[in-house]
């Protein structure tokens, strides 16, 4: 024993149990290379784990899993990180760390994983996704910090995907990109994922990557938060969507190769994303004006794939894309008709049509009305709780106003106040109001179609205590 540990028992002890489970912990690593023994090698990791659980044995097990001499590309290795943050939650805290921080382990950590994103093995990606939501449910304190959260787990996914010089990784860091969105929304973090949505969107269309599981991250999107955030994007990502379902058939001698069912992934999701846009631009189709022709033809022609499964969701997405189509027609023809019924016509008549009331000058003189009362009211009433206009068998004291009400004839008159005789300065505002409204009705549609009235003096301009108009 050394001169360090003499005097002191307990860090000798401590000492010699770090160096056993150091070798435990080396023994279990070495049995993960064998695929006879690397279940019982994991199981044997887990075990030590829960048998030995403080801040120095962390520190020992993040530095053996981490060792670039011993490290294997095997799954478990990557699944150790999860089962860590599982065990010791926010309590992983690294004594290297000077004050010890759960934030910067988790860091340290999660920089390990993402460098396996570059290696061949095929399911690391399901390990890497594994580890890091056990990592995000255990150990991050608050979650509702949304930039903290776009540091750690997005911002570095989404440096390889944008990066796009390694497609491996490229596709790897998409597919563990689509499993946390859809932890998010299945857990109910919804400020999270929206917050994350038009990032995802903006990367979606700006980067080389046609994974399919991106793609599929944009169909959670969508459904999730709708369409408010494709607007922008909308007609590059149809012709994004174009591409990969042309994919694999640029030529004929590619066809005959049968190059295209090696993306068959690729046009599935593209297929869903197309048939869900479809269903969430019927409220806002106006936006595909000449574009939805070239969508209906691709999908027509991937009907006729080669893989079955590419065919049914062609299928599919077609007969979606119909149904937008005939909303559209639809929207266009009411346009026509309404402009068609609208050339020549009257602002009564247009008034008629736009707000479907049968006599718009009786509706216009009862809101004048309604609003004199008010007025006369509001100054001091002769008679108190005043009955509704225009319905019969009622009346109410309007003062000396109240003779407007004693035939049609003067009601016709001020509906009209280029007809009206004038009786009192009280509706002077009146009609000056309508006067300058018809003739800006006029003046507006001489400017737009040169037919009509237009030109000379201002509509409605006093002269005097009268109103000159010039129609």
């Amino acid at each position: 024993m050394s001169k360090k540990y003499r005097n002191n028992p307990q860090k000798a002890y401590q000492k010699k149990l770090l160096q056993d489970i150091k070798i435990q912990f080396q023994k279990a690593l070495a049995k993960l290379n064998d695929p006879n023994t690397k279940e019982i090698g994991f199981r044997e990791l887990q075990n030590i784990v829960l048998e030995y659980q403080s801040e120095e044995c962390l520190r020992l097990y993040l530095s053996l899993l981490c060792d670039r001499i011993i490290k294997t590309e095997r799954t478990e290795v990557i699944l150790m990180f999860g089962f860590l943050a599982q065990v010791y939650k926010l309590a992983l805290l690294d004594p290297l760390d000077k004050p010890p921080n759960v934030i910067k382990t988790v860091v340290r950590i999660c920089d390990e994983i993402y460098s396996y994103l570059k290696t061949n093995v095929n399911v690391v990606e399901e390990a890497c996704s594994s580890s890091l939501l056990e990592i995000f449910t255990h150990c991050v304190p608050d979650k509702d910090d949304k930039f903290l959260v776009s540091a750690i787990f997005y911002k570095p996914l989404a440096g390889y995907i944008a990066a796009g010089g390694d497609k491996v990784a490229q596709e790897k860091a998409a597919f563990i990109l689509y499993k946390f969105i859809t932890h998010l929304i299945e857990e109910d973090y919804y400020d999270l994922a929206n917050f994350f949505a038009p990032k995802i969107i903006a990367l979606y269309v700006k980067s080389s990557c046609i994974s399919a599981e991106f793609t599929k991250t944009c169909v959670l999107v969508l459904k999730h938060v709708g369409v408010k955030y494709f607007v922008t994007f909308i007609n590059e990502i149809l012709f994004k969507q174009i591409e990969i379902l042309t994919l694999g058939k640029s030529s004929k001698e590619q066809r005959i190769s049968r190059v295209d069912t090696q993306y068959h992934k690729e046009k599935v999701a593209s297929c869903e994303f197309l048939a869900e846009l479809a269903i969430s631009l019927q409220t806002v189709p106006d936006l595909l004006i000449g574009f939805e022709e070239n969508v209906m033809e691709v999908l027509e022609d991937t009907m006729s794939d080669r893989v079955v499964k590419v065919q049914q969701a062609a299928r599919f997405a077609k007969k979606r894309w119909d149904d937008f189509n005939k909303i559209f027609d639809v929207i266009e023809e009411k346009k026509w008709v309404v402009d068609t019924e609208m050339t020549g016509l009257y602002p009564e008549e247009i008034l008629q049509i736009r707000t479907g009331l049968e006599d718009t000058a009786n509706e216009r003189i009862t809101y004048f009305l309604q609003n004199k009362v008010k007025d006369l009211y509001s100054k001091g009433p002769k008679q108190s709780d005043p009955s509704p206009i225009g319905k019969k068998g009622r009346s109410m004291s309007m003062g000396s106003d109240s003779n407007i009400l004693d035939s049609n004839h003067n009601k016709n008159n001020y509906a009209y106040p280029h007809k009206a005789v004038r009786t009192g300065e009280n509706f002077a505002k009146f009609e000056l109001d309508d006067s300058m409204w018809q003739n800006k009705v006029k003046s507006s549609k001489f400017l737009k179609s040169r037919q009509g009235f237009g030109g000379g003096n201002i509509p409605g301009k006093r002269i005097g205590k009268k109103i000159r108009t010039y129609y």
